[in-house]
């Protein structure tokens, strides 16, 4: 049997040929960044940013240049000054690295479907860069110590079947909005098979489903049993397990139909956000199916789905959901078994 890590490196070069074959379209001035013949031309560029480590710019440009250990050489005629690769880098428009992303995942196996289903897990991870006050997005001030940080939140769909982050989107800390992530990730997925999206509390909302919906896909999503979650407000049974389907009307305006049925019509904020509302159309039509499952004697734990009770059980359910712990252990190995 092949060794994986050389199938992978395989992809992956392959991807990085396919990426410089057409670099022009990842350039921000087409036609002159990267023409001339230069030290850093723009396979190179990429080749250096990929295993960029947490050195500064010179140590890291000798690790890559160099052959030699930095100890052993004296010939530093081959390596570009730290201005050049900067001044490279800059060239780079912001779609050559998620154009290489999705270019190195599509060649990766997707493993067996589930049912039928692809399964993807869906949320978030913060990650620490050096403090840099010109970024004010990515600054957060730390309580209690005189510096602070910049932080970059990323939003990562994981294939839990395969093992592959499928798809990501970055986001400031001072900006970052998970759901508007989510979103975002479903709406520009292409697939032939179908999917379950998996996620935690904290990304439940009638616009998630909705766009989930939209597409085709299934949906098992983790909800919150208090606070201002959406179960305060669906009248659901006080027993300790429960598996119902509710017809919902989704709309904004304060009605007379609305006041009078309003287990049937669910008003959200003026202010939030919802996708699917037009002119034309003021309301939306959402079925909705809430499961309740005993984990322990003391724990429950509400689901909201759209998949029928005839393809999964609550039991079936229950299984589903913990399978989305692949996406946590994959963010501890991408952060500390792999050093990010």
């Amino acid at each position: 049997m092949a060794n994986i890590s050389f199938i992978v490196k395989q992809k992956l070069e392959s991807a990085i040929k396919i990426l410089c074959r057409d670099f022009s379209s990842h350039v921000k001035r087409p036609g002159k960044d990267f023409s001339r013949n230069r030290k850093l031309p723009f396979e190179e560029v990429i080749r250096f940013l990929l295993p960029l480590q947490g050195q500064c710019m010179d140590q890291e440009l000798f690790r890559h240049f160099s052959k030699k250990p930095l100890f052993f050489s004296t010939d530093y005629s081959g390596i570009p000054h730290s201005s050049a690769m900067i001044q490279a880098r800059q060239k780079l428009s912001d779609s050559a690295m998620p154009a290489l992303f999705h270019s190195f995942t599509e060649t990766c196996k997707k493993g067996a479907l589930f049912q039928g289903y692809q399964l993807l897990a869906i949320d978030g991870s913060q990650f620490s860069v050096p403090e840099n006050l010109k970024e004010p997005l990515c600054w957060r001030k730390i309580p209690n110590i005189s510096k602070g940080r910049n932080v970059i939140h990323l939003n990562a769909m994981y294939h839990l079947q395969s093992g592959i982050f499928e798809d990501v989107v970055f986001q400031p800390i001072c900006e970052y909005n998970e759901h508007k992530a989510l979103a975002q990730m479903v709406d520009r997925r292409s697939s032939a098979f179908p999917a379950i999206f998996m996620a935690d509390r904290g990304y439940e909302s009638y616009n998630t489903f909705a766009h989930i919906e939209q597409k085709g896909d299934k949906y098992v999503v983790r909800g919150r049993e208090s606070g201002t979650g959406i179960c305060s407000s669906l009248n659901l049974p006080d027993t300790e397990e429960y598996d119902i389907e509710k017809e919902l009307y989704i709309c904004k305006k304060h009605s007379k139909k609305v006041k009078t049925n309003p287990r049937k019509y669910k008003r959200i904020r003026s202010d939030a956000t919802f996708d699917f509302f037009t002119d034309d159309c003021e309301e939306y039509r959402l079925n909705l199916r809430i499961v309740k499952i005993k984990l322990s004697e003391t724990t429950t734990e509400v689901l909201f789905t759209n998949l029928s009770k005839e393809e999964f059980s609550a039991d079936d359910l229950k299984r589903l959901y913990h399978m989305r712990w692949g996406i946590e252990t994959a963010f501890d190995q991408l952060k500390y078994a792999l050093g990010a």
